[in-house]
């Protein structure tokens, strides 16, 4: 349990920077599996692909993606070579989980708080 709990951080946090930081709840995660062993000296990559997006009221929107995690290829490569990455098992993939965030979404310029009388 320990190893893939940190698989999981360590996977979540390659993806987080680009995905995450604006990000003002992490909602959840479903259908998690680690289907590969990895190994030491083995190099891991994060790859994200967003399945869902909704909205949540007028500020906010929730964001459902698939992060999937693979050790010693680059997921681009893979998906170059016509694997299917998300979908379909492959010898590379070590990790995979769904994510569910709660995100704010970018307002108009006539909703901005700049232009809100009071603030």
């Amino acid at each position: 349990m320990a190893a893939f709990e940190v698989i999981t951080e360590g996977i979540a946090s390659l993806a987080s920077r680009d995905t995450t930081a604006n990000a003002l709840w992490e909602l959840g995660y479903d259908k998690g599996s680690h289907p590969t062993p990895v190994l030491a000296g083995d190099t891991l990559y994060a790859a994200l692909l967003v399945i869902e997006k909704c909205q949540y009221d007028d500020f906010m929107g929730v964001v459902r993606c698939k992060l999937v995690g693979v050790k010693n290829e680059r997921p681009a490569a893979l998906l170059a070579m016509g694997l299917e990455l998300f979908d379909g098992r492959i010898d590379q993939k070590v990790f995979e989980i769904e994510r569910l965030w709660l995100i704010p979404q970018r307002q108009p310029a006539s909703l901005s708080r700049t232009n809100i009388t009071g603030i």
